[in-house]
């Protein structure tokens, strides 16, 4: 192929993607922010709300913020705030923009390395339209996931220049593209295992066949030692996001979900990700851990399952490589998000399947391709049933887009299908909140306890209905329960010190405040509470200095401006004869 129609083979399907891609997700230019870590991450974040600045980068690579060290994603979000505000519209539209963009970084990925323009371009439009990417397109914290997988996806297009030229050049463009891509998320510790596969398949660098092993790991040495500058930003980044994590309260610990339990779960999960894969219906923003229900021969046959399908593609995959590349890429890139190491309380998520998916894609198109040929089956023919295959896809994402406008619909949609859920009834009822639907919220909260008593997060929240009605004690005890589940909630602690004040327990609730000041020392609510109970115990210049701090944090914080100017002008008054 000359370079001109090289260039063009790149170029038309590139810009096909980016409309297909804008044309489908226009919808979530006007969709809200939702109140699933988007307060956190954006809304009520008062670092990101600083936007690009140098105390805001500094913050950014120092921060545990949320349980998640990724310096360029905090980044990104601040460069959204610097720009629109609070105005969700921008967010969206880069999340959109990311997601057509790695559609188009996919198929010049695959076509580069393929040389196969016409199930390159079906894997990448697949990946662009399927109903399994809604939540990481739509949902603005989602950020995270569509910027670590460009950056992911030129790590390949340079590793793929790099095996086929040999120029250091583009090794390093792999290597920083790579490293950037951790600091996005650190999804993409499998990377240079997915390398080692691309090796095997389509690049053909690794001649052997799977079996003998020794052989097969004897041509192996070299490319793996290639690889190490890679392993060693990855064990770098796995002990930082570790550490992180743990000092956040995300990692679960193995007496939360034991071992047994998050293992059965991770087999069952990887049987899920396929089926709603082929058939995406039933989509929700949360899925329930199953716990102590699953049971035993559930994920000892899904285990059986998987390790039949490693066996056949194995078998098969002597003639048909890209089975091996395929399946185990998509086994491999699961690893980190599986649940071996828990990470929140979900059992899977939409979100997860972004990058691994993409393993099942080129399985269907390559293998497609093979059996129309074994069979007989015309180009056209083949071509119309990919384009209905896609149009189905769209016309499913197109359904579910709708879901992800605002909280409300949100949780709504995750109660319909899905069965105890008692996430989604306290994100409900936490949205029912905000409108002032007090009755209709307490009904979520109520529900939610009622699946799982234990839920720390909706006794939080039913506490917090009853401070609003001026019920103090009855909120307190419910804090308490919460603090006595999870002692660093942060929510718990400082809504306690509340409760305490309303109850006029000045004293105690100074306490308390100030228990809450060392869990979380970056909540300017946590320093404007303690402004005003300080000055309540007769020490007004230790409530400026808390209220100074609350406005160091967040310049724009109305409360703690009134309150420090209150407490100034009582002084002055004070101190005029």
């Amino acid at each position: 192929m000359k370079p001109e129609q090289k260039s063009m083979s790149v170029l038309l399907p590139v810009c096909a993607l980016l409309v297909i891609v804008a044309a489908l997700y226009w919808p979530a230019l006007s969709f809200d922010f939702t109140n699933y870590d988007d307060d956190d991450y954006v809304t009520e974040n008062p670092f990101i709300q600083r936007g690009f600045t140098m105390e805001m980068i500094r913050w950014s690579f120092t921060t545990a913020h949320a349980a998640n060290w990724h310096p360029l994603t905090w980044m990104s979000h601040a460069i959204d705030w610097q720009l629109s505000g609070a105005k969700p519209g921008l967010h969206h539209a880069t999340n959109i923009l990311f997601h057509a963009i790695n559609a188009a970084l996919l198929y010049t990925f695959l076509f580069r390395a393929t040389n196969a323009r016409g199930p390159s371009f079906v894997v990448a439009l697949i990946f662009a339209v399927h109903p399994f990417n809604v939540e990481t397109v739509a949902w603005v914290s989602e950020r995270k996931n569509v910027l670590s997988t460009f950056f992911g996806l030129l790590s390949l297009v340079a590793y793929v220049g790099y095996a086929k030229h040999k120029k250091r050049s583009t090794y390093i463009i792999a290597c920083i593209t790579f490293a950037l891509g951790l600091m996005s998320k650190p999804m993409l510790v499998t990377w240079p295992f997915v390398m080692l596969l691309l090796d095997y398949w389509p690049l053909s660098r690794i001649k052997t066949p799977l079996f003998p092993v020794p052989a097969l790991l004897r041509e192996m040495k070299p490319l793996i030692k290639e690889k190490i500058p890679f392993f060693g930003l990855i064990v770098a980044l796995s002990v930082i996001t570790y550490l992180v994590q743990s000092r956040g309260g995300a990692v679960g610990s193995v007496d939360a979900i034991p071992m047994i339990q998050r293992v059965g779960n991770a087999l069952v999960s990887y049987r899920n990700y396929v089926v709603m894969t082929i058939w995406p219906f039933g989509n929700a923003a949360f899925y329930p851990h199953p716990f102590h229900t699953l049971p035993v021969w559930k994920a000892a046959l899904c285990l059986a399952v998987l390790i039949a399908i490693s066996m056949v593609v194995v078998r098969a995959g002597r003639t048909k490589r890209y089975l091996v590349t395929g399946w185990f890429y998509y086994l491999g890139t699961l690893v980190p998000v599986i649940g071996i190491v828990q990470v929140g309380s979900q059992a899977m998520a939409d979100r997860y399947a972004y990058v691994p998916i993409l393993g099942l894609f080129i399985m269907a198109a390559w293998g497609a391709m093979d059996i129309a040929a074994r069979l007989k089956v015309s180009p056209r023919t083949l071509t119309i049933a990919a384009g209905l295959v896609i149009l189905l896809l769209a016309a499913r994402t197109w359904n579910q887009l709708p879901h992800w406008r605002n909280s409300i619909a949100l949780w709504e949609r995750a109660v319909a299908v899905t069965k105890d859920n008692y996430i989604a009834h306290n994100n409900l009822g936490s949205a029912y909140l905000r409108t002032n639907q007090h009755d209709r919220a307490l009904l979520e909260f109520t529900e939610s306890l009622r699946i799982r008593p234990t839920h720390p997060g909706a006794l939080v929240n039913m506490g917090r209905v009853f401070l609003d009605s001026h019920k103090a004690a009855e909120a307190a005890q419910l804090f308490e329960k919460a603090i006595s589940l999870e002692p660093r909630r942060v929510s718990a602690n400082l809504n306690l010190a509340i409760a305490y004040f309303q109850m006029n327990q000045i004293d105690r609730a100074l306490t308390q405040a100030k228990l809450t000041q060392h869990i979380d020392s970056e909540d300017p609510k946590v320093y404007n509470l303690l402004g005003v109970l300080s000055n309540l115990s007769g020490r007004p210049d230790e409530a400026v200095k808390y209220l100074q701090i609350a406005l160091q944090i967040d310049p724009n914080y109305a409360n703690a401006k009134t309150n420090l100017q209150r407490i100034l002008n009582e002084k002055k008054s004070k101190s005029t004869p």
